[in-house]
């Protein structure tokens, strides 16, 4: 550890910032110890040295694409049709990196969000017709060895989702968060009418975004199959 004096240590809200992420995948890392912290008071707080490795190994090769850009890598790993310079582009970006990279770089295809769904309403939210699941609840569907254990993760266009929070009463909690929802612009939205699972290596990309060992196999598996 390299810790010093408490005034020498970072708040999750910051290294949340340096890392590009999320303040809720901040804890995560630290509570697997991929990042190294401690509590103080029932609070998380980052060891100043081992942030600035994790940024330093993260940098190389890891900026995020514009949203576009990186669906439209996922459209190139699905075999999807592109032309011209958005062929070469996704081309080159899958060829220059390895997985856990371009995981990275994918992460600007959509803002999550995390939210807490009364249990009584959150299978009725998986059924609805705005989320295109993805993550743990589509992971069933593309015979991924996970299980979910009572959760919805999906995508939603950004139009929907003030209506979909409002017609469940979701509460936005990161820590007890029961859903998670990809929020996509509508401009930019991947998927097809009526479309209601994403494709296989959606799902993995999803997965191998948790923080879940066996969530993230699941996801190694699922893209080399893909690929």
């Amino acid at each position: 550890m390299h810790y010093g004096l408490v005034m020498d240590l970072v708040g999750v809200p910051e290294a949340a910032k340096q890392l590009n992420v999320v303040e809720q995948r901040v804890r995560q890392m630290l509570a697997a110890g991929v990042l190294l912290g401690q509590k103080l008071g029932g609070v998380w707080v980052v060891d100043p040295v081992d942030l600035r490795r994790l940024v330093n190994e993260r940098r190389p090769g890891g900026r995020p694409l514009v949203a576009s850009s990186a669906w439209d890598v996922l459209r190139f790993l699905d075999g999807q049709p592109l032309s011209g310079s958005r062929l070469f582009r996704a081309k080159n970006h899958v060829d220059r990196k390895s997985i856990d990279r371009l995981v990275q770089c994918l992460r600007s295809r959509a803002q999550i969000r995390y939210y807490v769904a009364h249990d009584g309403v959150l299978q009725d939210v998986g059924n609805d017709g705005r989320i295109v699941l993805g993550g743990i609840s589509a992971a069933s569907a593309h015979n991924a060895d996970v299980i979910n254990e009572g959760k919805v993760e999906g995508y939603v266009k950004a139009s929907d989702l003030d209506s979909l929070v409002s017609d469940y009463a979701l509460t936005h909690n990161a820590e007890l968060a029961n859903m998670v929802l990809r929020v996509v612009d509508d401009n930019g939205w991947p998927f097809e009418e009526n479309q209601r699972i994403a494709s296989r290596v959606v799902v993995a990309v999803d997965l191998l975004e948790s923080n879940n060992d066996r969530s993230i196999r699941a996801g190694q598996k699922l893209y080399e199959e893909a690929v």
